[in-house]
Protein backbone atom coordinates (compact mmCIF):
# COMPACT_ATOMS: atom_id res chain seq x y z
CA UNK A 1 0.00 0.00 0.00
CA UNK A 2 2.35 2.40 0.98
CA UNK A 3 4.33 1.61 -2.68
CA UNK A 4 1.36 2.41 -4.26
CA UNK A 5 0.64 5.58 -2.75
CA UNK A 6 4.59 6.56 -3.25
CA UNK A 7 4.05 5.87 -6.88
CA UNK A 8 0.41 7.72 -6.93
CA UNK A 9 2.18 10.80 -4.92
CA UNK A 10 5.41 10.51 -7.50
CA UNK A 11 2.86 10.39 -10.56
CA UNK A 12 0.59 13.42 -9.42
CA UNK A 13 4.05 15.79 -8.69
CA UNK A 14 4.94 14.81 -12.47
CA UNK A 15 2.03 15.12 -13.65
CA UNK A 16 1.43 18.60 -12.09
CA UNK A 17 5.34 19.32 -13.20
CA UNK A 18 4.28 18.79 -16.69
CA UNK A 19 1.18 20.87 -16.54
CA UNK A 20 3.61 23.20 -14.24
CA UNK A 21 6.24 23.49 -17.30
CA UNK A 22 3.40 23.51 -19.71
CA UNK A 23 1.52 26.32 -18.72
CA UNK A 24 4.66 28.29 -17.77
CA UNK A 25 5.61 27.70 -21.68
CA UNK A 26 1.81 28.58 -22.86
CA UNK A 27 1.68 31.98 -20.87
CA UNK A 28 5.32 33.25 -22.25
CA UNK A 29 3.94 31.90 -25.61
CA UNK A 30 0.74 34.40 -25.19
CA UNK A 31 2.97 37.07 -24.30
CA UNK A 32 5.55 36.57 -26.19
CA UNK A 33 4.43 34.70 -29.33
CA UNK A 34 4.21 36.98 -32.97
CA UNK A 35 1.08 36.45 -34.13
CA UNK A 36 -0.60 36.66 -38.00
CA UNK A 37 3.49 36.88 -39.94
CA UNK A 38 2.10 35.90 -42.70
CA UNK A 39 -0.31 38.21 -42.86
CA UNK A 40 -1.15 41.61 -44.62
CA UNK A 41 -1.99 44.59 -42.78
CA UNK A 42 -5.65 45.01 -42.14
CA UNK A 43 -8.00 47.48 -40.90
CA UNK A 44 -10.71 46.40 -38.18
CA UNK A 45 -12.68 48.83 -36.62
CA UNK A 46 -14.41 48.41 -33.23
CA UNK A 47 -17.71 49.39 -32.40
CA UNK A 48 -19.16 51.53 -29.69
CA UNK A 49 -20.16 49.32 -27.23
CA UNK A 50 -18.66 46.27 -28.94
CA UNK A 51 -18.21 43.39 -26.56
CA UNK A 52 -14.78 41.94 -26.25
CA UNK A 53 -15.96 38.60 -27.40
CA UNK A 54 -17.48 39.86 -30.13
CA UNK A 55 -14.78 41.35 -31.26
CA UNK A 56 -12.47 38.14 -30.47
CA UNK A 57 -14.80 36.10 -32.48
CA UNK A 58 -13.86 38.87 -35.58
CA UNK A 59 -10.55 38.38 -34.96
CA UNK A 60 -10.62 34.77 -35.59
CA UNK A 61 -13.26 35.12 -38.32
CA UNK A 62 -10.96 37.10 -40.52
CA UNK A 63 -7.72 35.13 -40.02
CA UNK A 64 -6.01 37.75 -37.72
CA UNK A 65 -5.94 35.68 -34.45
CA UNK A 66 -5.60 31.81 -34.70
CA UNK A 67 -5.52 31.20 -30.44
CA UNK A 68 -8.82 33.18 -29.40
CA UNK A 69 -8.65 31.90 -26.23
CA UNK A 70 -5.30 32.47 -25.06
CA UNK A 71 -6.41 36.29 -26.26
CA UNK A 72 -9.34 36.16 -23.80
CA UNK A 73 -7.19 34.31 -21.13
CA UNK A 74 -4.49 37.39 -21.30
CA UNK A 75 -7.20 40.22 -21.48
CA UNK A 76 -8.88 38.30 -18.65
CA UNK A 77 -6.07 38.37 -16.38
CA UNK A 78 -4.77 41.81 -17.24
CA UNK A 79 -8.48 43.16 -16.40
CA UNK A 80 -7.98 44.91 -20.21
CA UNK A 81 -11.60 43.30 -21.77
CA UNK A 82 -13.71 46.71 -20.58
CA UNK A 83 -10.91 48.79 -21.51
CA UNK A 84 -11.16 48.39 -25.15
CA UNK A 85 -11.81 52.14 -26.83
CA UNK A 86 -14.35 52.29 -29.82
CA UNK A 87 -12.30 53.07 -33.46
CA UNK A 88 -10.62 52.52 -36.60
CA UNK A 89 -7.30 50.45 -36.29
CA UNK A 90 -4.57 49.03 -38.46
CA UNK A 91 -2.79 45.55 -37.75
CA UNK A 92 0.32 44.91 -38.72
CA UNK A 93 1.57 41.40 -39.16
CA UNK A 94 4.12 40.14 -36.61
CA UNK A 95 2.25 41.71 -33.55
CA UNK A 96 2.33 40.08 -29.93
CA UNK A 97 -1.14 39.80 -27.66
CA UNK A 98 0.24 42.02 -25.38
CA UNK A 99 1.01 45.24 -28.11
CA UNK A 100 -2.40 44.41 -29.70
CA UNK A 101 -4.63 44.71 -26.83
CA UNK A 102 -2.35 48.01 -25.89
CA UNK A 103 -3.18 49.25 -29.34
CA UNK A 104 -6.86 49.04 -28.24
CA UNK A 105 -6.64 50.03 -24.81
CA UNK A 106 -4.58 53.00 -25.78
CA UNK A 107 -7.12 54.19 -28.70
CA UNK A 108 -4.16 54.20 -30.85
CA UNK A 109 -6.37 54.65 -34.10
CA UNK A 110 -5.68 54.81 -37.54
CA UNK A 111 -4.67 58.23 -38.49
CA UNK A 112 -5.49 60.24 -41.48
CA UNK A 113 -3.69 63.12 -43.29
CA UNK A 114 -5.81 65.95 -45.04
CA UNK A 115 -3.65 68.62 -46.93
CA UNK A 116 -4.74 72.38 -48.21
CA UNK A 117 -2.23 73.48 -50.31
CA UNK A 118 -1.16 77.11 -50.46
CA UNK A 119 -3.15 79.79 -52.40
CA UNK A 120 -6.33 77.49 -52.24
CA UNK A 121 -9.58 79.68 -51.92
CA UNK A 122 -12.11 78.75 -49.32
CA UNK A 123 -13.90 76.66 -51.74
CA UNK A 124 -11.10 73.94 -52.41
CA UNK A 125 -10.97 73.60 -48.80
CA UNK A 126 -14.56 72.44 -48.71
CA UNK A 127 -13.87 70.30 -52.11
CA UNK A 128 -11.09 68.99 -49.96
CA UNK A 129 -12.96 67.92 -47.09
CA UNK A 130 -15.58 66.29 -49.13
CA UNK A 131 -13.00 64.06 -50.66
CA UNK A 132 -12.52 62.19 -47.34
CA UNK A 133 -15.40 59.58 -46.78
CA UNK A 134 -13.57 59.58 -42.58
CA UNK A 135 -14.88 62.74 -41.55
CA UNK A 136 -18.44 63.61 -41.08
CA UNK A 137 -19.73 66.10 -42.93
CA UNK A 138 -21.47 68.43 -41.28
CA UNK A 139 -20.62 71.56 -43.04
CA UNK A 140 -22.90 70.62 -46.31
CA UNK A 141 -25.59 73.37 -47.15
CA UNK A 142 -23.81 75.98 -45.06
CA UNK A 143 -23.33 79.84 -46.47
CA UNK A 144 -19.53 80.70 -46.21
CA UNK A 145 -20.68 83.48 -43.83
CA UNK A 146 -22.45 80.39 -41.41
CA UNK A 147 -19.19 78.72 -41.85
CA UNK A 148 -17.29 81.74 -40.93
CA UNK A 149 -19.33 82.09 -37.96
CA UNK A 150 -19.50 78.66 -36.97
CA UNK A 151 -15.34 79.18 -36.48
CA UNK A 152 -15.85 82.39 -34.43
CA UNK A 153 -14.11 84.34 -36.97
CA UNK A 154 -13.10 88.19 -37.08
CA UNK A 155 -14.86 88.28 -40.78
CA UNK A 156 -18.53 87.12 -42.39
CA UNK A 157 -16.02 85.46 -45.26
CA UNK A 158 -13.86 82.67 -44.61
CA UNK A 159 -11.07 83.48 -47.40
CA UNK A 160 -7.88 83.75 -45.75
CA UNK A 161 -8.24 82.50 -42.58
CA UNK A 162 -7.92 79.11 -42.75
CA UNK A 163 -3.96 78.47 -42.55
CA UNK A 164 -2.78 76.09 -45.09
CA UNK A 165 -1.24 72.42 -43.94
CA UNK A 166 -1.35 68.66 -43.35
CA UNK A 167 -3.86 68.01 -40.63
CA UNK A 168 -4.66 64.97 -39.30
CA UNK A 169 -7.87 63.43 -38.38
CA UNK A 170 -9.90 60.23 -37.31
CA UNK A 171 -12.45 58.45 -38.47
CA UNK A 172 -15.39 60.01 -37.26
CA UNK A 173 -14.42 63.48 -36.66
CA UNK A 174 -15.99 66.30 -37.84
CA UNK A 175 -15.06 68.51 -41.21
CA UNK A 176 -15.47 71.47 -38.80
CA UNK A 177 -13.19 70.28 -36.47
CA UNK A 178 -10.60 70.09 -39.03
CA UNK A 179 -11.64 73.84 -40.40
CA UNK A 180 -11.68 74.80 -36.67
CA UNK A 181 -7.65 73.86 -36.45
CA UNK A 182 -6.75 75.63 -39.53
CA UNK A 183 -8.30 78.71 -38.09
CA UNK A 184 -6.57 78.44 -35.28
CA UNK A 185 -3.34 78.13 -36.86
CA UNK A 186 -4.13 80.64 -38.85
CA UNK A 187 -4.92 83.03 -36.28
CA UNK A 188 -1.46 82.05 -34.42
CA UNK A 189 0.99 82.59 -37.66
CA UNK A 190 -0.97 86.04 -38.30
CA UNK A 191 -1.09 87.56 -34.82
CA UNK A 192 3.15 86.49 -34.72
CA UNK A 193 3.54 87.80 -37.83
CA UNK A 194 2.17 90.89 -37.51
CA UNK A 195 3.47 91.32 -34.35
CA UNK A 196 6.80 91.60 -35.84
CA UNK A 197 5.96 93.28 -38.90
CA UNK A 198 7.71 96.47 -40.45
CA UNK A 199 7.23 99.61 -38.66
CA UNK A 200 6.26 101.55 -42.04
CA UNK A 201 3.59 99.13 -43.45
CA UNK A 202 0.52 101.11 -45.46
CA UNK A 203 -1.52 98.99 -43.66
CA UNK A 204 -3.85 99.50 -40.49
CA UNK A 205 -4.33 95.72 -39.46
CA UNK A 206 -3.18 92.43 -39.60
CA UNK A 207 -6.58 92.07 -41.62
CA UNK A 208 -4.98 93.83 -44.03
CA UNK A 209 -2.06 91.97 -44.15
CA UNK A 210 -3.40 89.16 -44.60
CA UNK A 211 -5.33 90.40 -47.75
CA UNK A 212 -1.86 91.78 -49.15
CA UNK A 213 0.08 88.07 -48.35
CA UNK A 214 -2.87 86.62 -49.99
CA UNK A 215 -2.18 88.65 -53.50
CA UNK A 216 1.42 87.65 -52.88
CA UNK A 217 0.47 83.98 -52.59
CA UNK A 218 -1.48 83.89 -55.63
CA UNK A 219 0.88 85.78 -58.00
CA UNK A 220 3.84 83.77 -57.67
CA UNK A 221 4.99 80.01 -56.51
CA UNK A 222 8.71 81.06 -56.20
CA UNK A 223 9.97 81.94 -53.00
CA UNK A 224 12.81 84.19 -53.77
CA UNK A 225 10.17 86.35 -55.56
CA UNK A 226 7.90 86.95 -52.61
CA UNK A 227 9.10 89.73 -50.77
CA UNK A 228 9.87 91.74 -54.08
CA UNK A 229 6.33 91.15 -55.13
CA UNK A 230 5.20 92.36 -52.07
CA UNK A 231 7.98 95.51 -51.80
CA UNK A 232 6.04 96.69 -55.14
CA UNK A 233 2.89 95.89 -54.06
CA UNK A 234 3.81 98.24 -50.26
CA UNK A 235 5.42 100.68 -52.87
CA UNK A 236 2.42 101.02 -55.18
CA UNK A 237 -0.19 101.91 -51.79
CA UNK A 238 2.14 104.40 -50.43
CA UNK A 239 2.06 105.93 -53.74
CA UNK A 240 -1.89 105.77 -53.75
CA UNK A 241 -1.51 103.76 -56.60
CA UNK A 242 -3.77 101.36 -57.92
CA UNK A 243 -2.56 97.73 -57.30
CA UNK A 244 -3.26 96.22 -60.74
CA UNK A 245 -3.15 92.52 -60.00
CA UNK A 246 -4.71 90.05 -62.41
CA UNK A 247 -6.12 87.25 -59.23
CA UNK A 248 -7.91 89.69 -57.66
CA UNK A 249 -9.90 90.44 -60.52
CA UNK A 250 -10.30 86.78 -61.14
CA UNK A 251 -11.65 86.62 -58.04
CA UNK A 252 -13.95 89.17 -58.01
CA UNK A 253 -15.43 87.72 -61.49
CA UNK A 254 -16.70 84.41 -59.34
CA UNK A 255 -18.49 81.93 -61.47
CA UNK A 256 -17.77 84.29 -64.50
CA UNK A 257 -14.39 83.25 -64.42
CA UNK A 258 -13.15 80.64 -67.57
CA UNK A 259 -9.75 80.61 -67.82
CA UNK A 260 -9.03 83.46 -69.41
CA UNK A 261 -8.43 86.98 -68.89
CA UNK A 262 -9.84 90.11 -71.36
CA UNK A 263 -9.52 93.54 -71.01
CA UNK A 264 -13.27 93.41 -70.33
CA UNK A 265 -12.58 91.74 -67.80
CA UNK A 266 -9.96 94.36 -66.33
CA UNK A 267 -12.83 97.08 -67.40
CA UNK A 268 -15.86 95.52 -65.29
CA UNK A 269 -16.30 96.78 -61.93
CA UNK A 270 -15.84 94.76 -58.67
CA UNK A 271 -15.24 94.90 -55.37
CA UNK A 272 -12.31 92.77 -56.06
CA UNK A 273 -10.88 94.62 -59.58
CA UNK A 274 -7.79 96.82 -58.56
CA UNK A 275 -7.87 98.30 -61.71
CA UNK A 276 -11.13 99.94 -60.99
CA UNK A 277 -10.51 100.29 -56.99
CA UNK A 278 -8.39 102.08 -54.92
CA UNK A 279 -5.88 100.05 -52.09
CA UNK A 280 -6.86 96.63 -51.25
CA UNK A 281 -10.02 94.47 -52.34
CA UNK A 282 -12.56 93.93 -48.97
CA UNK A 283 -11.11 90.18 -48.03
CA UNK A 284 -8.57 88.05 -48.80
CA UNK A 285 -8.31 86.79 -52.26
CA UNK A 286 -7.18 83.45 -51.33
CA UNK A 287 -5.08 81.19 -48.15
CA UNK A 288 -1.71 82.40 -47.72
CA UNK A 289 0.86 80.44 -46.41
CA UNK A 290 3.57 81.58 -43.89
CA UNK A 291 6.36 82.64 -46.61
CA UNK A 292 3.67 84.93 -48.03
CA UNK A 293 2.76 86.32 -44.56
CA UNK A 294 5.98 86.85 -43.91
CA UNK A 295 6.47 88.35 -47.51
CA UNK A 296 3.98 91.06 -46.88
CA UNK A 297 4.82 91.81 -43.13
CA UNK A 298 8.70 92.40 -44.89
CA UNK A 299 8.90 93.40 -48.06
CA UNK A 300 11.96 93.91 -49.99
CA UNK A 301 12.85 97.71 -50.39
CA UNK A 302 12.64 97.68 -54.13
CA UNK A 303 12.51 100.72 -56.66
CA UNK A 304 10.20 98.34 -59.04
CA UNK A 305 6.70 99.43 -59.83
CA UNK A 306 5.39 96.94 -62.00
CA UNK A 307 6.31 93.17 -62.64
CA UNK A 308 5.11 90.67 -65.55
CA UNK A 309 5.35 87.16 -65.93
CA UNK A 310 8.52 86.01 -68.41
CA UNK A 311 6.22 82.39 -69.11
CA UNK A 312 9.05 80.26 -67.20
CA UNK A 313 7.55 80.91 -64.03
CA UNK A 314 9.55 83.91 -63.10
CA UNK A 315 8.62 87.56 -63.35
CA UNK A 316 10.31 90.72 -64.95
CA UNK A 317 10.13 93.67 -62.60
CA UNK A 318 10.24 97.61 -63.95
CA UNK A 319 10.96 100.19 -62.36
CA UNK A 320 8.63 102.23 -65.07
CA UNK A 321 5.86 102.36 -67.29
CA UNK A 322 7.74 102.21 -70.58
CA UNK A 323 9.87 99.67 -69.06
CA UNK A 324 7.62 97.89 -67.94
CA UNK A 325 5.14 98.45 -71.39
CA UNK A 326 8.79 96.89 -73.00
CA UNK A 327 8.38 93.48 -71.25
CA UNK A 328 4.86 93.02 -71.60
CA UNK A 329 5.24 93.67 -75.04
CA UNK A 330 8.47 90.74 -75.17
CA UNK A 331 6.57 88.27 -73.05
CA UNK A 332 2.62 88.78 -72.83
CA UNK A 333 1.97 89.92 -76.42
CA UNK A 334 1.04 88.00 -78.75
CA UNK A 335 0.52 84.13 -78.64
CA UNK A 336 2.10 82.30 -76.09
CA UNK A 337 4.56 80.03 -76.60
CA UNK A 338 3.62 76.38 -76.08
CA UNK A 339 6.59 75.94 -73.72
CA UNK A 340 4.58 79.25 -71.17
CA UNK A 341 4.48 78.07 -68.01
CA UNK A 342 2.96 80.03 -64.60
CA UNK A 343 5.09 78.41 -61.96
CA UNK A 344 8.84 77.04 -62.42
CA UNK A 345 9.66 73.75 -64.04
CA UNK A 346 11.49 72.02 -61.31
Amino acid sequence: MKIFLSVLLVSVLMVGAGLALYLDHYWKEINQKPRYVDGNPVTIEIRKGQNFLSLLKELKSKGIVQDDIGLNVYAKLKGLRSRIKAGEYRIMPGFTFPSLLAMFVYGKVVDYPITFVEGWRFTDFMSELKRHPGLQQTLDGLTASEVAALLELNSSNPEGWLFPDTYHYVKGDTDSKILAQAAAKMKRELDQVWQGAAKDLPLNNAYELLTLASIVEKETAVESERKKIAGVFVSRLKKKMRLQTDPTVIYGLGDAWAGNLTRKHLRQKTPYNTYRINGLPPTPIAMPGRHSLLAAAHPENTRALYFVAKGDGYHQFSNTLIEHNKAVRKYQTGKRKKSYVSTPKK
